[in-house]
């Protein structure tokens, strides 16, 4: 991973832990963030609260 990706997971990882999971959950769900954001479809300048909205929605689809 490049920094801009390493800042961009260890953000996730953050927010993910402030909100209450447990470390052991939200290692894929940061890898679902930072495939949506190679797969390009991240805008510009909303890349990071999209990232968190994919690894969030990896989280609630393992869930259910």
């Amino acid at each position: 991973m490049n920094n801009h990706e390493t800042f961009i997971a260890d953000n996730i990882r953050k927010k993910l832990l402030l909100e209450g999971y447990k470390s052991h959950q939200i290692g894929m769900a940061v890898e679902a963030g930072i495939r949506h954001y190679h797969s390009g479809k991240a805008k510009t300048g909303q890349i990071f609260k999209e990232c968190l909205d994919h690894a969030r929605a990896y989280l609630k689809r393992k869930a259910a």
